[in-house]
């Protein structure tokens, strides 16, 4: 069963690489990171390192674990550009998404 503080529909795994790369990042003296650049990492991960030819890693996470990150880690704010949602009728408002 999946911990309720995680993003809905990421698998915990993908969770918790991006949270290992994030703090990567930060020791490596990084202020200001992508997290779509993470997620992309965490592709290679999957496929190359690991092997998982089948596994999917949706490019629509990246919004999801950069606010999920954020909130478990308030010094961390401004490491993630974080942009507003306003397509009207398409997609999820970001403040109602309970992480």
């Amino acid at each position: 069963m999946k911990p309720a503080d995680y993003p809905p529909n990421i698998p915990v795994d993908v969770c918790e690489k991006f949270k290992e790369l994030a703090y990567a990042a930060r020791r490596a003296g990084v202020i200001k990171y992508s997290a779509r650049t993470i997620l992309e990492v965490i592709r290679w991960h999957h496929d190359v390192e690991r092997g998982v030819r089948g596994f999917k890693c949706n490019d629509h996470w990246s919004p999801y674990l950069a606010r999920w990150f954020l909130k478990r880690h308030p010094k961390w704010e401004g490491f993630f550009e974080l942009r507003e949602h306003n397509e009207q009728g398409r997609g999820r408002n970001w403040d109602e998404i309970e992480i």
